[in-house]
């Protein structure tokens, strides 16, 4: 999974191509530059998948199902509006997923496991990890669900995947993710199709 900016999707698309990963992630919510345009959502649901983070304090786009996942900053407070817009989200059947550094883990899954919350999962920042230890971490732990483990600071010079351009130049992320999270899955056939023997 590649995540990125608004302001750096642009570059980010024109450096892919055609190749795109299994998902990207981008932000519905944040300061200019930081929320992806409308019309990406839309324009790449049939390339990828996607994965939508809500990062406002309130949480209000996550809890709505407008957003998949919550980025929770540092901080009790954040982590507790996590928790009242996946009790929201769970009572809708709907996954939660909650993004963090991963120092952060522990006390989310206490605060997870008190609540009774049964569908959130995890995906965590370590850019000091590599790309190894970031898939060990992920199978040795079955809530976590990603580890963004590269970032344009962490990693400047690597050269991200599916293009020639380096972290720094297009401003992402990387993360390792489980297999088929969020990938793009084809739409079923319409309700009238029949196969013909």
């Amino acid at each position: 999974m590649i995540g990125t900016t608004g302001s750096a999707l642009p570059g980010l698309l024109a450096a892919l191509g055609n190749n795109f990963p299994a998902v990207l992630a981008g932000y519905v919510t944040g300061s200019d530059g930081v929320d992806w345009p409308a019309h990406y959502w839309t324009d790449l649901a049939t390339k990828c998948g996607l994965f939508r983070y809500d990062q406002t304090p309130a949480l209000s786009l996550f809890g709505s199902g407008a957003a998949d996942g919550a980025r929770i900053e540092r901080g009790p407070g954040v982590l507790a509006e996590a928790i009242i817009a996946a009790q929201i989200r769970e009572a809708h059947g709907w996954d939660s997923y909650f993004y963090f550094f991963q120092d952060v883990l522990g006390d989310a899954r206490q605060d997870v496991a008190a609540s009774g919350l049964k569908r959130v999962r995890f995906i965590i920042a370590n850019w000091s990890d590599s790309r190894a230890a970031a898939e060990a971490f992920i199978a040795a732990n079955p809530d976590v669900v990603g580890v963004q483990w590269a970032s344009p600071s962490s990693n400047p010079d690597m050269i991200c995947p599916g293009t020639s351009k380096t972290m720094a130049e297009l401003n992402v992320d990387l993360n390792v993710i489980q297999g088929g999270f969020f990938a793009l899955h084809p739409p079923p056939p319409p309700s009238n199709w029949a196969e013909k023997s």
